[in-house]
């Protein structure tokens, strides 16, 4: 009897969710408050017939939210009804921090890239103030805001803090994904074997990634030529058949039993009959472990570790330009003498010059009467 009782008293406590199609789910409420003249409200969350209107000013509190074609909606108490509200047509009237309930830390290193314009709000969801807009822009995400409708991002720069509500304008690299064969005749042909790829979004029928602006799909079969970097690094030993493919030299060796070597993936077939790939550092050199079979390696150790893009190989030498006599540059002692001896050279044709005109100066000329009388 006193189980009965103590249910019947716990069902007074359960909100009675009236002509909504689906249960409020336990995430954190907001207040809000109506910033339009008046708002329609829906019944139900089909949201396709106004059932009235609520007039500015109305403070509500939003118990549980949904989205629909790209519009978020919030359910609300109105009276004696739970009702939807575009809550694009409200403002929250409180912050949501980054040590606000639902909002988790996210891996280390965790990046969002934002192909096109997208709102920076307050809060993670769209009631909250819009403080900015940005696009073709990457950040470093810490905190996310996760619940059963959706995420949003915090992010921090250039002195601002807010809240990017992810859709289909971002891109999240959760981790590094590496290049196992040459990516021709696909989107992403520019990358070749053993480049790093950031910025993944991954979902059932595609792996699109951004390098240098610009977004490339991969597709079907083409989805398994990368693999993803899994932040650890495993230390192993050949222990049957393996071989290793350079990714420099491009070269591929036969690795004998008991070789060690570092691993930064877990196995992975570029094709369903290909043999298994692992992402792999031998010698200080990279490249891929090889095997047909997984028992084919021993893992020894095993620890967390992020593994660094590689750098990027030195460009071709320059050839030096061949030297022509004019392009010499002269040295300054040869340069200084010859000044000297010019200078001393044209003095000494001044003075020249100077005594011959005084001695034509000098010379009697024989009178012309002379020549005349005879």
């Amino acid at each position: 009897m006193k189980k009965i009782v103590y249910f019947l008293v716990a069902l007074l406590f359960v909100p009675i969710v009236a002509n909504a199609d689906v249960a409020m789910p336990d995430i954190k409420t907001f207040d809000v408050v109506v910033i339009e003249d008046s708002i329609p409200y829906y019944k139900s969350n089909e949201v396709s017939k106004e059932d009235g209107t609520i007039p500015k000013g109305t403070k509500l509190v939003v118990e549980s939210r949904f989205t629909k074609d790209g519009t978020q909606y919030g359910q609300v108490r109105y009276g004696k009804n739970w009702v939807w509200i575009n809550l694009e047509d409200v403002i929250a009237s409180g912050e949501l921090g980054k040590d606000a309930k639902y909002v988790r830390k996210l891996p280390t290193n965790t990046r969002i890239y934002v192909l096109n314009e997208v709102e920076v709000r307050k809060g993670p969801v769209a009631s909250y103030e819009k403080i900015d807009t940005v696009k073709d822009k990457e950040f470093t995400v810490e905190y996310a805001f996760t619940d059963d409708f959706g995420e949003a991002y915090y992010v921090e720069y250039d002195g601002k803090q807010g809240w990017i509500i992810n859709s289909e304008n971002i891109f999240v690299g959760r981790r590094n994904h590496v290049v196992i064969e040459d990516l021709k005749e696909t989107s992403c042909a520019h990358y070749k074997r053993g480049d790093f790829i950031k910025n993944v979004w991954v979902n059932d029928d595609y792996i699109a990634f951004i390098k240098d602006g610009e977004m490339c799909k991969l597709e079907g079969d083409d989805k398994h030529r990368v693999a993803v970097l899994t932040g650890k690094k495993k230390h192993v030993k050949v222990v049957g058949e393996a071989s290793f493919i350079n990714d420099k030299k491009d070269t591929v060796i036969s690795l004998s039993k008991g070789e060690e070597l570092d691993v930064y993936t877990d196995s992975h077939r570029p094709s369903v009959d290909s043999d298994l790939y692992y992402y792999a550092e031998l010698n200080g050199e990279r490249g891929w472990l090889v095997t047909a079979k997984f028992d084919d390696v021993e893992e020894l150790s095993s620890e967390d570790y992020e593994l660094e893009e590689p750098e990027p190989e030195d460009p071709e030498p320059k050839k030096e330009k061949k030297k022509h006599h004019h392009d010499e540059e002269p040295d300054t002692n040869v340069v200084l003498i010859s000044c000297v001896v010019g200078a001393i050279a044209f003095t000494l044709g001044v003075l020249v010059t100077i005594v011959f005109v005084n001695k034509k100066k000098n010379k009697v000329e024989k009178p012309v009467e002379n020549n005349e009388q005879k």
